[in-house]
């Protein structure tokens, strides 16, 4: 047994950590994790070992293993049209599966000669497939390097370079003995500590390596779900920050998008933490959902990635006020309003009596708009121009509509009161007005 300890010195160590952990855990191999270091025998890493947890963990990225299943689930003898164009696809998905399957021509009956010719060229499968694939491996880090010793120069896209063509170059004094970019076998473990996402990220909070585990923690029944293909952005609402127990303070992000050949850093403050944990599975069902802009309102079609937006919001502590405003003159957009106005509250801080005054608003909202059931376009007129005030940022214009509109009915708007006390403290409970008044059109 040699024992070896890991440290979390930067991200990279960190990511590390996260990703033999999984490894490790796979393998139910004993292993020692305290607050500032993971301990475990170096001779359970191996090469075999590795790229079968490859196999398992990108499972969803490996063509032979679709092949294998198309296969092993057939009904009845013979494959129906979309099952055999699937096969046919995969046989040829990548390099080495078309160079496993080039002298192979598909017949009913042959299916076992493609899953002896699968057993056969496995690990070389695994490993073309890992190494290259722009998803796998290669978007990490340098496939000449993957489970390689230390080397001169780290193995990590974006750390890497061609030591012997630009190792002076770029060094101080065209000294090349200067430049020291730590590299570790133990990198090569990366891939598993971040998202499985086309825009992977890792969570960096190693104050202590037991809660570095907690909020980067992947189950492997989450594999190909749909939140593991979103953007960095849209992972964010799920559940990354609820797992976390003493998360109160800032912290960095890591991401590695696909299209990019270096990782990006990103901080998020805690504040921003907080406001991402508050949000309710009913509100992230809605923004998860890209709002289209229909022919009715502009000249084209347009989605509109709502979840980004939300997101950079909160992350930047911006509020939502334009957005807000903009969707207000869509038709059909009054449950994503609600939603958006919810999470602007927080960006706000209005936390005191929220919901106490949420629903005041909506209440007497209501009362106005079954007053004005028989009056529809005297309601729409108002409806109008209180989006236009509110837009032009005439908040006094806005309470003189809401006077008159309590005026004509005779019926209170207790939002009102708030509104003269600090209109823009309030602003939330305008919109929520004037979102309750509005006209449902094909809500769903």
């Amino acid at each position: 047994m040699t024992l070896v300890r890991v440290e979390p010195f930067d991200w990279r160590w960190s990511a590390s950590i996260v990703g033999l952990l999984k490894y490790l855990e796979n393998y139910n191999i004993d292993y020692t994790l305290t607050e500032d270091y993971l301990e475990f025998d170096k001779e359970e890493i191996t090469e075999e070992r590795y790229y079968n947890f490859v196999e398992l963990y990108f499972e969803n990225n490996m063509h032979h293993r679709t092949i294998e299943k198309i296969i092993k689930n057939m009904d009845n003898e013979e494959l129906n049209s979309e099952e055999l164009k699937l096969l046919n696809e995969k046989m040829k998905g990548n390099q080495i599966l078309k160079k496993v399957f080039s002298n192979f021509k598909y017949e009913i009956g042959k299916e076992k000669d493609i899953l002896k010719l699968i057993d056969e060229n496995r690990r070389e499968i695994i490993e073309n497939t890992y190494k290259n694939g722009k998803s796998l491996y290669a978007n990490f880090g340098n496939p000449n390097a993957l489970l390689k010793e230390k080397g001169k120069i780290c193995r990590l896209n974006g750390y890497y370079m061609d030591m012997p063509k630009k190792g002076r170059s770029i060094t101080y004094g065209f000294n090349s003995k200067a430049l020291s970019f730590t590299d570790n076998i133990y990198f090569d473990f990366i891939p598993f500590g971040f998202s499985r996402s086309r825009e992977g990220f890792f969570i960096n909070c190693n104050l202590d390596l037991r809660e570095l585990e907690r909020v980067n923690r992947v189950e492997f029944n989450e594999i190909g779900t749909e939140e593991n293909r979103t953007t960095f952005k849209s992972n964010l609402l799920n559940n990354t920050f609820r797992s976390a127990r003493k998360l109160n303070y800032d912290m960095e992000v890591i991401v590695k998008n696909m299209e990019k050949d270096y990782y990006e850093t990103l901080y998020i403050r805690k504040d921003a933490i907080n406001i991402l944990r508050k949000i309710s599975e009913e509100i992230k069902e809605i923004i998860l959902r890209p709002c289209k802009v229909g022919r009715n309102n502009y000249s084209v079609n347009e989605w509109i990635p709502v979840s980004e937006i939300v997101v950079d919001s909160i992350l930047n502590l911006k509020k939502l006020d334009d957005f807000i405003e903009f969707l207000l003159k869509v038709d059909g957009k009054k449950f994503l309003r609600g939603a958006l106005i919810k999470i602007n509250s927080l960006i706000y801080k209005e936390e005191r009596n929220m919901n106490e005054n949420f629903s005041k608003t909506v209440s007497d909202a209501r009362r106005i708009k079954e007053f004005f059931k028989s009056k529809p376009n005297k309601l729409r007129t108002y409806e109008q121009k209180l989006i236009s005030a509110i837009g032009l940022k005439d908040y006094d214009r806005v309470k003189e509509i809401m006077i008159h509109m309590s005026s004509t009915s005779q019926l209170p708007i207790r939002t009102l009161i708030l509104l003269f006390e600090d209109f823009e403290k309030n602003k939330n409970l305008a919109y929520t007005f004037i979102n309750e008044i509005g006209e449902v059109k094909n809500e769903k």
